[in-house]
């Protein structure tokens, strides 16, 4: 007999069950053709598409490889979500405790160790499955407890280089907006803070597919840390960092001085009153 779920459970159940039947549909394969696919019964399919069951990662394995969803499926479990955590975790904790510097290209939202509590409060408000308002509060706080990496006694440089499109999304909207690129200007004149904008005028560039952050350490020496939708991974190794670290270089040169930056911030608040 199945144990009950739990309602956190119950909300990944329907959202893996609504990507299943849509994924399928899309195909035009019914239960038993998928089944046959992915070597499951038609009722295992017919069970996971119900949304009362939690399905293994076995079988959000075999449905990614299957019909090439890129990990989709392997997504809306809810042990992604605690790996993420962990991984995230490991990097925060170098972040804070080994660094000696931190450069990172952020392309769609502005960086978190530059945002402000509104703003943080809706991007991570707008991940799904939803997080309960508590959960939400902690994570601010954490973040909020990361920016302090700038305020210690011997603060580390960090260089960041922020999308236009990212720069100009409207997370909040004006009121949140505003205060955000306020806050960015402020964080421009600070002596260890370097922010760049890369404007959507230079088109195609060496790094499209995607955020990431280097990092320099007393410890390990150089690190990259990549993050997506399922997972995220630090990097040491000498070829990864390498090319990032050239990617970051072309990306600098082409973006806004931190002279520009700071007038497009100034800009975007004067266009928003």
């Amino acid at each position: 007999m199945s144990r009950e779920l739990t309602p956190e459970e119950q909300t990944y159940a329907a959202k893996f069950a609504k990507a299943l039947k849509s994924e399928r549909r899309k195909r035009s394969l019914n239960q038993e053709q998928l089944g046959a696919l992915i070597t499951r019964s038609r009722a295992t399919v017919a069970r996971y598409e119900s949304g009362k069951h939690l399905p293994p990662t076995d079988f959000a394995s075999a449905l990614d490889e299957c019909l090439k969803t890129n990990e989709l499926f392997a997504s809306l479990l809810p042990h992604n979500d605690r790996e993420q955590q962990d991984r995230l975790t490991k990097y925060v904790e170098i972040e804070q405790n080994h660094a000696e510097q931190l450069k990172q290209w952020q392309p769609q939202v502005v960086p978190a160790l530059v945002q402000t509590p509104e703003y943080a409060r809706e991007v991570i408000a707008a991940s799904l499955p939803p997080k309960p308002t508590p959960e939400i509060e902690r994570l601010v706080q954490g973040r909020l407890e990361r920016q302090q990496l700038f305020s210690r006694e011997k603060p580390i440089p960090a260089h960041f280089v922020l999308d236009e499109g990212a720069a100009r999304r409207l997370v909040g909207g004006p009121e949140v907006m505003a205060g955000q690129w306020s806050y960015l200007r402020e964080q421009a004149e600070n002596p260890y803070i370097t922010i760049q904008v890369l404007p959507h005028s230079q088109g195609a560039h060496a790094a499209l597919m995607g955020a990431y952050t280097l990092l320099e350490t007393r410890t390990q020496g150089p690190a990259l840390y990549l993050e997506t939708m399922v997972t995220g991974s630090v990097f040491t190794d000498i070829e990864h960092v390498t090319a990032a670290r050239q990617r970051m270089d072309s990306l600098m040169a082409r973006s806004l001085s931190p002279a520009e930056t700071i007038r497009f911030f100034d800009k975007l608040t004067a266009e928003s009153r």
